[in-house]
């Protein structure tokens, strides 16, 4: 009895989606990966952005990536925009290609965050 509540218990945790954090320019970036849904949970935070901004991402297999439409707007107003999201072979790195006002296209590496250290993605 004991042994099917465990494997019952067992199949029900989930476990948190991946997360990854960088910094690229005064701008510091919080991703929650929902690898299998083609989705991501997006904040990035600092002055350059005007302090706080969050929305989903969809991306594809070929790295392209949709954003909702207030996460869009938001950057879209800001002059940024961005173009490609790449993980590597391993899931330790993410890299997301964006363009920047003044700054042209650059790269931010995102590192997976390990689950007891991770910043709450709100």
């Amino acid at each position: 009895m004991l042994s099917s509540i465990s494997c019952l218990l067992a199949l029900t945790v989930q476990h948190p989606p991946p997360s990854f954090e960088g910094h690229l320019l005064g701008v510091s970036a919080k991703v929650q990966l929902f690898e299998s849904e083609h989705y991501a949970h997006v904040v990035l935070q600092g002055l350059p952005v005007g302090g706080r901004l969050q929305g989903t991402a969809w991306f594809d297999e070929d790295g392209s990536v949709t954003l909702d439409s207030l996460f869009e707007r938001a950057l879209r107003l800001r002059l940024c925009k961005i173009h490609d999201v790449f993980a590597d072979a391993d899931r330790q790195h993410v890299e997301v290609v964006v363009r920047l006002p003044l700054f042209g296209k650059r790269s931010l590496v995102l590192q997976r965050v390990p689950p007891l250290t991770r910043s709450p993605v709100v």
